[in-house]
C-alpha cells in the first residue's frame, strides 16, 4: 500500500511539473475589485488559487474542530455531573432512611383483606 501510495504521489508531482512548464508562455493578468495584478504565468495563477483553497479550507476545519472541542467539554462536564447526581442517588437508595423521615409508600399502605372463598357453582347431588 506505501508503495501504491508514494507511486501516486510521484505521478501527481510530474503532472504539477508538465502543467508548469507548458503554462509558462502564457501570461495572465488578474483583476479583482480595483487591483490589476502584473502578467503573471497560468500555473502561478492556479498555484497560488489553489494554495489560498488550501489556506481557506484549514482556516473552516480549524474553527469548526474548536467549535467541536468546546462543545465535547461542555457535554463531557455534563456526563459527569449527571454520574455524579446518578450515584448519590443509588448510595441514597442503599442506606437506611433518614431519622424521622416519612415511610416508604408500601409499608404505610394498609394489607388488604383476603378474598372470601367462593361458592361452589354446583353443589353435588346429595347435599
Amino acid at each position: 500500500m506505501k508503495l501504491v501510495i508514494t507511486t501516486l504521489v510521484i505521478v501527481l508531482f510530474f503532472l504539477a511539473l508538465m502543467f508548469c512548464v507548458e503554462n509558462m508562455e502564457h501570461q495572465v493578468t488578474v483583476h479583482f475589485l480595483n487591483y490589476a495584478s502584473p502578467p503573471l504565468p497560468v500555473f502561478v495563477v492556479a498555484l497560488l488559487s489553489a494554495l489560498g483553497g488550501v489556506v481557506l479550507t484549514g482556516l473552516v476545519t480549524l474553527v469548526e474542530g474548536i467549535k467541536l472541542r468546546v462543545r465535547n467539554a461542555q457535554l463531557s462536564r455534563r456526563v459527569r455531573k449527571l454520574e455524579a447526581e446518578l450515584d448519590g442517588l443509588r448510595n441514597q437508595a442503599l442506606g437506611p432512611p433518614p431519622p424521622g423521615s416519612a415511610p416508604e409508600a408500601t409499608e404505610s399502605r394498609p394489607e388488604a383483606p383476603a378474598p372470601a372463598p367462593a361458592a361452589p357453582y354446583w353443589s353435588p347431588p346429595g347435599s
